[in-house]
């Protein structure tokens, strides 16, 4: 088999090349083209908006609406996944069960086409599915409702000597 490979010059001479070869030239650029898209995707989600901030929420909101459709439940579910959390964190941060976790984040990576969870949070940052500055907030859970929270400075609720249960 005869390729032509560019020189320095540019232009192009014929060198033979076996079909090994040429197969694992042509997946070198396909590859190289990959990684020029997904800087490019990166470099988009990460670049200052008009209102001057990496990953303003309407820019996010834009390019979710090209993405694959997501309940609110999966969103804040995905959130949680590119924050780096563990289903059992995910499941108590959401109040629902391990088992259910699972089925979402299944549920996501058939819907982004991927096969583990890195992919998914890569994906999800990548294509401005998720906003990262609600990735960094999802580590630190609100307290649910119901929940006395004490104001600074000030202790919380003592139990009782013998741990209250009398």
């Amino acid at each position: 088999m005869t390729t032509t490979v560019p020189t320095n010059s540019g232009a192009g001479s014929p060198v033979p090349l076996s079909e090994e070869l040429s197969e694992l030239l042509e997946r070198a650029v396909d590859g190289l083209q990959q990684v020029q898209e997904t800087l490019a995707g990166l470099t988009r989600v990460l670049s200052p908006g008009p209102g001057g901030s990496a990953g303003n929420p309407g820019t996010t909101a834009r390019r979710r609406a090209g993405g694959p459709a997501l309940t609110r439940r999966e969103h804040r579910v995905l959130t949680l996944v590119a924050a780096g959390l563990s289903n059992r964190e995910i499941a108590q941060v959401e109040n629902i069960s391990d088992k259910t976790t699972k089925n979402y984040v299944h549920a996501l990576l058939l819907k982004l086409g991927v096969t583990n969870r890195t992919k998914a949070a890569f994906t999800a940052l990548s294509e401005g599915l998720v906003d990262p500055r609600e990735c960094g907030r999802a580590r630190t859970p609100a307290p649910r409702a119901g929940t006395p929270v004490p104001a600074p400075g000030v202790p919380g609720p003592r139990k009782p000597p013998g741990g209250g249960n009398r």
